[in-house]
């Protein structure tokens, strides 16, 4: 899976906890959260969803703040290939914003038109239903689904 495309990263968080991103805290309560992302990269979708469910990484990522926490497990991401980059970024970004709730400014600092790429909601189910029928209205080819090892 060295294919670029893009993806719905699904965490569980158990305890809240706070997150410090540049010169800002942001506070993070229990439930589920849906980050969106894509790879574009030599190493693909495999090397980018590997990375994302490591607990020991260098926090290069706002993810990373909440990936790295022993409070948060990576539980799976929805993925598809072939589609990828800021405007695909935005797009899912967008239709996630419609039914989840917006953790502003987080994973989108170089995203102009989406206020995030993180969203919430205390269902699993709610958060599983809607990423993945954002990714199928992008989406060319079919939905996988990366689970961490």
């Amino acid at each position: 899976m060295k294919e670029k495309g893009s993806y719905i990263l699904i965490v569980e968080l158990r305890d809240e906890i706070q997150v410090v991103l540049s010169r800002r805290v942001v506070g993070l309560k229990p439930g589920y959260y849906a980050y969106v992302g894509s790879a574009g990269g030599p190493g693909g979708l495999r090397a980018r969803l590997s990375r994302h469910c490591a607990k020991e990484k260098k926090v290069f990522w706002h993810i990373d703040r909440l990936t790295t926490s022993s409070r948060a497990t990576v539980l799976f991401a929805y993925y598809c290939v072939g589609v990828w980059g800021r405007a695909i970024e935005t797009t899912l970004a967008k239709c996630l914003e419609r039914e989840l709730a917006p953790i502003p400014r987080f994973g989108s600092t170089d995203d102009r038109e989406a206020i995030t790429h993180l969203f919430y909601a205390a269902d699993v189910e709610k958060v599983k239903k809607v990423s993945l029928e954002c990714l199928e209205r992008i989406c060319r080819s079919g939905i996988g689904v990366y689970r961490c090892r």
